[in-house]
């Protein structure tokens, strides 16, 4: 028996990607050869490799639990990433995408509370 998977990772400067699966949302950063990331479960991954090679290591820390999240954890861990994205949006002169994250971060968060 399969499994469904889900995966997209969208670019939003340079180094920096989006990443969202069926189970969370995620920030990541970094160059080739060296990246660091957070996402929503709590979860941050550091790695570093030498590229071309197949040789790398990856240091992973936080919960990876198998658990439901409950309405507090969701709305908890969906706020960092989109925090994290509209800070780094604003920071940069983005300004329209970065009004477009903030939009999405209060609708999200408006949702978690009716559900």
């Amino acid at each position: 028996m399969g499994s469904l998977r889900f995966r997209r990772s969208i670019r939003l400067g340079p180094g920096v990607r989006l990443n969202v699966n069926k189970r969370s949302i995620g920030i990541s950063a970094g160059v080739r050869g060296a990246r660091a990331s957070i996402n929503s479960d709590g979860r941050s991954t550091r790695s570093i490799g030498i590229p071309g090679s197949g040789l790398s290591y990856r240091d992973q820390t936080g919960p990876r639990s198998r658990r439901v999240p409950t309405r507090r954890t969701t709305r908890h861990g969906i706020g960092w990433p989109i925090f994290l994205i509209f800070l780094f949006l604003a920071l940069t002169g983005h300004s329209d995408a970065a009004g477009w994250v903030g939009a999405i971060g209060l609708l999200a968060l408006v949702v978690s509370f009716i559900l």
